[in-house]
């Protein structure tokens, strides 16, 4: 029974050109001698509970997932960043917070697999959305029709350049921001998808280019994971709010 139930989900999977499926399609497709072999009673079993019984069944080739809303999903046993992979290449020029949707995985999980793609250069961004930062980078499979940017012919981790960057940057400002004067760090941080060197870098440069101000505060007034995620500049003043020269 353990190999016909791993073959039958493994054939679920292929038919539907997916590689996960939701726990709930997993069990109509099932066979009833399978379900009752398992304990598994649809629509009064929890979703959790399914997924419990049937992970013995599963072998090393399949594994269960989980999305930030708590759905469980059978799929392939598949790395993050081959699951990213695999998604954009089914749809070629699909947006970061499209692709972010698709997925069973935790926001920080995505993030630092879209991340280490971009910065291996097996992800490429394509283009860019002025509306909305999360939703504004365009990923691509560099792989796929032989595309490539002129950073990663340079070898280069970043997959779009400073310019690009700092206009991320100015417009995460003005959507965190909401018209004020100024934003809180570790918002801007948090907001954008960055490496954490890569934004303290830019955050550098721009100070240095006069192009914003970095402030100080009151420490006291953050949570210790607020905190964690301000800023210490070159000579060790610890920035908390960030202000755009006019």
């Amino acid at each position: 029974m353990k190999l016909n139930i791993q073959e039958t989900i493994t054939h679920l999977l292929a038919a539907a050109d997916r590689d996960f499926l939701e726990i709930h399609r997993i069990i109509r497709g099932l066979p009833a001698e399978a379900l009752q072999h398992v304990q598994i009673r649809p629509g009064k079993s929890s979703q959790k509970a399914m997924i419990q019984k049937l992970q013995p069944f599963l072998g090393d080739a399949l594994r269960s997932y989980q999305d930030p809303k708590q759905r469980q999903f059978i799929g392939f046993a598949l790395s993050d960043e081959e699951l990213i992979l695999n998604q954009v290449r089914r749809k070629p020029q699909i947006s970061s917070k499209k692709l972010r949707n698709l997925l069973p995985m935790t926001n920080a999980r995505y993030f630092a697999a879209l991340n280490a793609l971009l910065e291996s250069g097996r992800l490429l961004c394509t283009a860019l959305y002025e509306s909305h930062i999360v939703a504004g980078l365009v990923c691509r499979d560099r792989d796929a029709g032989g595309f490539r940017s002129e950073s990663a012919d340079r070898g280069g981790k970043q997959a779009f350049d400073k310019p690009e960057k700092r206009e991320l940057f100015r417009n995460a400002y003005q959507v965190v921001g909401r018209n004020r004067n100024y934003v809180l760090i570790h918002q801007l941080r948090r907001y954008l998808p960055w490496p954490r060197e890569v934004f303290d870098r830019l955050l550098t440069e721009l100070s240095q280019q006069e192009e914003i101000i970095l402030q100080g505060g009151d420490p006291s007034e953050l949570t210790p994971g607020e905190l964690e995620d301000t800023f210490t500049d070159e000579f060790g003043y610890l920035r908390i709010a960030v202000s755009w020269r006019k």
